[in-house]
């Protein structure tokens, strides 16, 4: 079976949503068979997000449930010691398709943003890249995407693509030296969400996420 679903194709609408999943919270890995698989991983308050992103992929996921890791490191988190977090990770199986977007957003095995990649990203990949990495300040009004895992010519990059794309403004906001920041004001965040009620997948989401907005966006 697996053989089978290695010689298929994964549909567009669920590769703009990997697309977005491997720029969040997922990464790619090399396995046995020369091809990489996709993880995810999220919190504990996020698990019925891991399993709508494992139900919508189901054509690679291929487990029922997530694993549950416990991770009993001393860790500090918005200012409190926390002796023990949740966390719930999921692997598809290795496919063809994702070993060809590992050439596209890999260096060295380091992720890395190029615009090559960001085209072939649509609405609802940048609503899933939200979801993963994104959030909301000022009573909710105003969003942020964190990209402080990229260097700065890359978050240019992103920043020119949002707005060419999208015709979406952000700032780019640098902390401690090296960690810039995607920035939107309050008229763009609402451009932003809007646009978000135009994906296909927008009206599903789980509740679990609705946080991220803060002002609820749907009914």
């Amino acid at each position: 079976e697996t053989k089978v679903i290695k010689s298929e194709k994964i549909p567009q609408d669920l590769m703009e949503i990997i697309y977005g999943a491997i720029l969040g919270d997922g990464y790619l890995h090399l396995q046995t068979d020369n091809f990489h698989r996709l993880s995810l991983c999220h919190s504990d308050k996020q698990l019925d997000y891991i399993k709508y992103k494992m139900n919508k992929l189901s054509i690679i996921f291929r487990q029922s449930e997530p694993n549950k890791f416990i991770d009993n490191r001393l860790k500090e988190i918005n200012g409190q010691i926390i002796l023990e977090t949740i966390q719930y990770h999921a692997h598809s199986i290795s496919h063809p398709y994702l070993t060809n977007i590992y050439g596209l957003c890999y260096r060295n095995k380091k992720q890395y943003i190029n615009r090559r990649f960001l085209n072939l990203m649509s609405i609802t990949s940048l609503l899933i890249w939200y979801l993963d990495d994104g959030s909301t300040s000022y009573k909710g009004r105003s969003a942020s995407l964190c990209t402080n895992a990229y260097s700065l010519s890359e978050v240019k990059a992103i920043k020119k693509w949002i707005w060419q794309k999208f015709n979406i403004t952000t700032t780019i906001r640098i902390k401690n030296i090296k960690y810039p920041i995607i920035y939107l004001s309050v008229s763009e965040t609402k451009k932003l969400f809007s646009l978000f009620e135009h994906s296909q997948i927008f009206k599903e989401l789980p509740k679990c996420m609705l946080y991220k907005f803060k002002i609820k966006p749907y009914k």
